[in-house]
């Protein structure tokens, strides 16, 4: 048989089986729940056979005898099947296909065996929108391999996890060649942080093409880019001169723009960063929203899909979401199918670092962005063996970056160094 996909992807998770994966098989909970519930009824029968009848008659009787046997025997064969060793030591297969998800068991494999996904387990596709299942030849396995032979999926194994999917497809990270990200649009003179046009045409010039721009929501629902409306950012950094009952507050656009930054720098619209996006077509713009969840994000990034879409939608492609957590990302790809995506980690107060390393991988994030104070061996470890590559920020010197790129870090923020 053979799996065949429309735009949509499928994406396959083998998993070890016990004990929280094994009873997240709906097949599993229904053989537990029924061992329990017949259990429970040959007792009963038999305590209510010792209660109404002496136990010499009891065995006398063969319709009482063969009553009681079968139920204790069934009870064990019951028992044998819910819980025999090749179960506890499954695995359980969960396919997600648009959004609908699907559980089975797959049996334990031996070092190099080839690795099958059971007919059962994908049947139900074929009442999928996307997806059609057909089954070309006997037996209720498919080889893994078959998927990418036959199909524009691609297969993806990472230690005991196995992913089919489009992401080749769907994804492009061609930017990653470049080895700097200019934070902020890069340093400007000896100021940064300012997000500013001059800072852009400068490191343009220098040799820059990804560049990390902040924005922030305006009070009416629009995009700037401007780090945050505090008064640390926009008296003491930008040294704009507010009105004392604006200070702290989100201004609107046209506000904003009406300043100099710093007495002389140019601020920004993202309707301004998407007309430099067209007049440069080899540039990426990464964001960085300081809010990682509420209503903001949803409008900052529908404001973008939107208005890029109006100016000139083939930009689309070239801006590059950061997000800083789980639900951030699901958020935003439901709003545009982005071409790419960074998980950066600062935000996050805690986290698990195989967490990380398998939803990125699980999801199609190619780049995860740490800072030293959470770059630890086991992270790399992890990361590097999924593909996935690792940027670091901010560094300003080649001293300080060298050791990063030993240890295997792909790319770096930076304020001053040029490529």
């Amino acid at each position: 048989m053979l799996l065949t996909s429309g735009e949509d992807s499928a994406l396959v998770t083998i998993k070890e089986g016990f004990p929280a994966d094994i009873l997240s098989s709906l097949k599993q909970q229904m053989r537990i729940f029924t061992f329990f519930v017949f259990s429970l009824i040959c007792v009963l029968i038999t305590l209510l056979l010792f209660l109404t009848a002496k136990r010499e008659v009891l065995f006398r009787k063969p319709g009482w005898s063969l009553a009681v046997a079968v139920s204790l025997l069934a009870a064990a064969v019951l028992f044998y099947g819910t819980f025999r060793e090749e179960d506890w030591q499954g695995n359980v297969l969960t396919l997600f296909v648009d959004n609908e998800l699907y559980l089975g068991s797959v049996p334990v494999l031996e070092e190099g065996e080839n690795i099958k996904i059971p007919f059962e387990a994908i049947s139900d596709l074929n009442s999928a929108e996307s997806f059609a299942v057909s089954k070309e030849k006997e037996g209720s396995y498919i080889d893994l391999s078959e998927i990418e032979e036959n199909t524009l999926l691609h297969v993806y194994q990472s230690e005991n996890q196995i992913y089919v999917d489009d992401f080749e497809n769907r994804f492009d990270y061609s930017w990653t060649e470049y080895k700097y990200v200019a934070h902020a649009f890069g340093g400007v003179g000896k100021d940064t942080y300012t997000n500013s046009k001059e800072a852009f045409l400068e490191n343009y010039q220098a040799g820059h093409r990804v560049f990390e721009v902040d924005f922030s929501v305006t009070s009416d629902d629009k995009l700037v880019a401007v780090h945050d409306w505090s008064e640390l950012v926009m008296i003491d950094l930008l040294q704009i001169d507010l009105p004392e009952n604006k200070i702290g507050k989100a201004l609107t656009q046209d506000e904003f723009l009406s300043y100099k930054l710093m007495g002389k720098y140019t601020p920004l619209s993202f309707e301004d960063v998407v007309e430099l996006m067209i007049e440069y077509p080899d540039i990426y713009i990464v964001t960085d929203t300081k809010d990682t969840s509420g209503p903001n994000i949803s409008k900052a990034f529908q404001y973008m899909a939107d208005t890029a879409d109006q100016l000139d939608s083939s930009v689309l492609k070239r801006i590059i979401p950061q997000v800083y957590n789980e639900e951030m990302f699901d958020e935003i790809m439901g709003i545009y199918d982005w071409n790419s995506v960074i998980w950066t980690l600062y935000e996050l107060t805690s986290f698990s670092e195989s967490d990380v390393a398998d939803f990125a991988y699980r999801n199609g994030i190619q780049v995860i962005t740490v800072h030293a104070s959470r770059a630890t061996d086991s992270l790399f470890s992890m990361l590097q063996k999924r593909g996935i590559q690792i940027f670091m920020h901010t560094y300003n010197t080649e001293e300080e970056i060298a050791p990063w790129e030993e240890k295997g870090a792909q790319g770096f923020y930076t304020d001053y160094l040029t490529p």
